[in-house]
């Protein structure tokens, strides 16, 4: 679980984006001395997810975002029989998302959406593809160069992330102690503690039929026009 205590570190660090490129040269050397395993549609679904989440992080620095991946999971994947946990935690999610701005909240659907999609963990190969990318998309943006020692910390911690086994039940309930704003989701993860096992035991699929996705795009969409 050393993603939290990445993600952890890169909050407290706010690393310039520099720290993508840095990390590149001890991957390389890791996939050098691994055996590549053959890169299925599982691992490229997983480092899409991770880079959700880089990027949703870019956007908006708010660890505390990732702890309402139970109400997406629940909603997105239509988990039969939680129609009532679904529309509650539509409430607690739109009173959030109401204090944020549009910038932050295309934030935290990207960080949520990656939390969900990132299931299994990545080989070297998917990790330099992540952070190549990430790298790229923020010098885009917002160029920025530095080589300061958060920079090279938070490139050593993004390294160790590949020697770890990554949980998003785990996760999000790591980040709730990131503010003290997350009483809101604190209720998410106290009313529904088993989400993450009801999402691997249908193979980290959509329940087929399910229609409470609709939800979850209706909360995005009344939050980021300010409908209400």
């Amino acid at each position: 679980m050393w993603l939290i205590c990445h993600f952890y570190l890169i909050y407290l660090f706010k690393p310039s984006h520099t720290f993508h490129i840095l990390v590149l040269p001890l991957l390389f050397l890791n996939v050098y001395y691994t055996k590549l395993s053959n890169v299925s549609l599982i691992q490229v679904k997983s480092a899409l997810g991770l880079y959700l989440m880089y990027y949703g992080f870019f956007v908006y620095q708010s660890p505390m975002e990732f702890t309402f991946a139970p109400w997406y999971c629940v909603t997105c994947m239509s988990i039969r029989d939680k129609d009532y946990y679904v529309f509650t935690g539509a409430v607690f999610t739109m009173i959030h998302l109401y204090t944020l701005a549009s910038t932050n909240i295309i934030g935290h659907l990207n960080m949520n959406i990656g939390r969900l999609i990132k299931t299994h963990d990545l080989h070297a190969v998917m990790h330099i593809i992540v952070h190549l990318a990430c790298f790229l998309t923020k010098q885009s943006l917002s160029p920025d160069f530095k080589f300061n020692l958060e920079e090279f910390i938070s490139a050593f911690s993004a390294f160790l992330c590949i020697f770890f086994s990554d949980n998003a039940d785990e996760f999000s309930m790591a980040m709730l102690f990131t503010s003290s704003r997350s009483y809101t989701s604190f209720f998410l993860h106290i009313l529904e503690f088993d989400w993450y096992e009801y999402y691997r035991n249908n193979h980290f699929l959509p329940v087929y039929g399910g229609s409470n996705w609709i939800v979850a795009i209706g909360v995005a969409l009344i939050s980021l026009l300010k409908v209400y």
